[in-house]
């Protein structure tokens, strides 16, 4: 899908901010040099998919959750970078990410790949239906939030050998 041309660059940032702005953080996008900064410039202005403004607001939410986790573990010193933040459909991320029939992403698998800094888990949170996230192996910090253990359809998360401090909530046991 592609925006129509004669939408300039300021009215789809504008856009895109008032589509999400009630799931994300949108204080942080004051400061470019932070990862949501980035994430929101990168979907907005640069990414050349062109997701559509008007109609899909689920693949923006989508494409700005990767964008997230590749700007907030430094994605441009990954062992692999899988075509992340590239122009392509995030479900062709040569492996790294697998989608559902829908397009809606259901598996990340960024184990041992040089991921450093802080991943952004409520954010990842909010991929409804994630069914497994392998982020292991990975110099990753930070707080395991409670949210995490509202990803109902989460199978499978291998956070092993990081620096993550915090508990699973019991609710992903159940």
């Amino acid at each position: 899908p592609t925006q129509s041309p004669t939408i300039s660059a300021e009215t789809r940032l504008f856009l895109i901010q008032e589509l999400v702005k009630d799931v994300f953080n949108t204080t942080a996008w004051q400061n470019p040099d932070t990862p949501e900064a980035q994430a929101l410039a990168w979907v907005a202005l640069e990414d050349e998919h062109q997701v559509d403004v008007s109609d899909e607001r689920d693949r923006l939410i989508q494409r700005y959750i990767l964008g997230m986790i590749y700007f907030s573990t430094s994605g441009n010193e990954w062992t692999e970078t899988f075509e992340f933040v590239s122009s392509d459909d995030e479900c062709n991320w040569s492996g790294a990410v697998q989608c559902d029939a829908d397009g809606k992403v259901t598996h990340i698998d960024l184990k041992d790949n040089g991921l450093t800094g802080s991943l952004p888990l409520v954010e990842i949170s909010k991929l409804n239906h994630l069914e497994s996230l392998v982020v292991g192996n990975n110099d990753l910090s930070g707080v395991i939030p409670t949210v995490i253990g509202e990803m109902t359809s989460l199978t499978k998360l291998d956070l092993a050998k990081c620096k993550l401090r915090g508990s699973l909530p019991d609710s992903l046991f159940t």
